[in-house]
Parts: C-alpha cells; structure tokens; sequence
C-alpha cells in the first residue's frame, strides 16, 4: 500500500514537473532554456523522434529521484519507477498530440493546437501534455 502511494505519487508530481520545465524552462525568455530544439518543434509542430524525447523528458526526472528513499530503499526505487512510467507515458502523449491527437481522447485537441500558434498565443498558453490540471490551476488553460 505504501509503496503504491510513492508510484502514484510520483505520477503526480510527473504532472507538475512537466507544466514547470515547459512553461518557465523551456518557455523561457532566456535563449539558454529556451532551446533551439523546443524553437523548432514550435516552428515545424512536429515532435522529436520518440526515443529523443524519451530521454530528453527522463533528464526531469533527476531533480526527484532521491524524494523515496527519504523512506526507504523500496519506495526510492518505486517512486524511480513511478517517474520513468510518467515519462514513457508523457513521450507518447506528446507524439500522439501531434501525430493523431484523436486518441489522447482525455484532451481538447484544440488545447495543443493554441500552444503551437504563431501569434500573441504562443508560450502564454497549455503547458500541460499529459492533462491541462496545472494549466487551470495557474490560469493558463484556453482553447
């Protein structure tokens, strides 16, 4: 029971983690996180090939990866295991998105397609990938 809390946990701090790198690292006004990666992604609106973001997405991970073993070594290696399968499930979001936004079912297609549009829209709006709960929280959501 326990350890299920620290996977699941993990999920949601994936959910988090994900709405703050994009809107305040990658989204940045700084050219150092604004990168030329994420500048032509929003050009082109297509993804990196899927093992690049894989493990592009996998380095948000790192700031979290000793929160479990505050527990002990089980959790640690649970909550690791909780963020990877974010991960692998934020990467497949993120193709989907934009390869065939009819099966992430959950999500306004619409709502992606605001975050890719060359206009006063861009970097304001939709961070979120996997869900836009963040984006309504912090007031971002539009569609």
């Amino acid at each position: 029971m326990v350890y299920g809390i620290f996977f699941f946990s993990a999920l949601i701090l994936g959910t988090l983690a994900e709405y703050v790198f994009h809107r305040f690292l990658l989204h940045s006004k700084s050219k150092f996180y604004w990168t030329r990666n994420h500048r032509l992604h929003h050009k082109t609106n297509i993804p990196d090939p899927f093992w690049g973001e894989l493990v592009f997405f996998s380095t948000g991970t790192l700031p979290f990866i000793w929160i479990g073993f505050l527990y002990d070594w089980v959790a640690g290696l649970t909550f690791i295991g909780g963020g990877l399968t974010y991960v692998l499930l934020l990467t497949v979001v993120h193709q989907l998105c934009h390869r065939a936004p009819q099966y992430v079912f959950w999500l306004n297609p619409n709502a992606h397609r605001v975050h890719h549009e060359h206009s006063e829209n861009a970097n304001k709006y939709n961070f979120g990938i996997v869900t836009y709960f963040w984006d309504r929280v912090f007031g971002t959501y539009k569609i």
